[in-house]
């Protein structure tokens, strides 16, 4: 039998946000390669070809560097990185005239949304499997269940979140949406100490350190 080739596109900061909202920082040293392989991904029917993760480096926080730190323990495990960029936004107080620039993450959102499509219309999966809650997602995956040979498409709702109907119902009504729980994450945490493609030492922050 022939094994479906499943990529898993992941939204960073949706999953980051969900797991920060736990009030668990351990658990966002999360290993998303064991994640989706041992919990998503049968591996008698299928086979996973990718993990791609979209986020953004918000260099203007303190947290940026243990963001590049995690980069780099996901990145030894196979898992693609594409970063968009943290951009400003105008803002205005109407009451008292008060004028600032608000941050915002820029791209991510749409870079992930295009490469699901480009993926889909270049026939590099079947499968594809989204690590996210937010509905600006639905109309790519309109597109990809309506290809002339549609595309399985699975949505994954990061921890604490309520299913998003709409973003569940556009994806494979076979394979409604799934809830990440805080015990599968406590189960694929990677070790304190890990090593990049180079040899190097990848050192967990102390931030993410279990609880004792």
């Amino acid at each position: 039998m022939t094994q479906k080739r499943v990529i898993c596109y992941v939204d960073g900061f949706n999953l980051y946000h969900a797991i920060d909202n736990l009030n668990k920082p351990h658990l966002k040293w999360l290993d998303l390669r064991s994640l989706v392989e041992k919990n998503y991904v049968n591996s008698h029917a299928e086979k996973l070809v990718a993990i791609k993760y979209f986020s953004a480096l918000a260099t203007h926080r303190p947290s940026v560097g243990r963001h590049r730190t995690y980069i780099r323990a996901i990145q030894s495990t196979g898992v693609e990185v594409i970063l968009g960029k943290f951009g400003t936004d105008p803002k205005l107080c109407r009451r008292c005239n008060y004028n600032w620039d608000e941050r915002r993450e820029k791209k991510s959102d749409v870079r992930l949304a295009c490469t699901m499509v480009v993926d889909a219309y270049t026939d590099q999966m079947d499968t594809a499997i989204l690590i996210s809650n937010d509905t600006d997602f639905v109309p790519p995956i309109e597109v990809l269940c309506g290809l002339p040979n549609p595309k399985t498409v699975r949505a994954l709702v990061p921890p604490g979140m309520n299913i998003n109907m709409d973003l569940s119902n556009a994806a494979d009504t076979n394979n409604p949406s799934a809830q990440i729980t805080r015990d599968i994450l406590e189960q694929n945490l990677f070790n304190r100490i890990l090593r990049d493609e180079f040899k190097k030492i990848i050192r967990r922050p102390p931030e993410y350190d279990p609880p004792k």
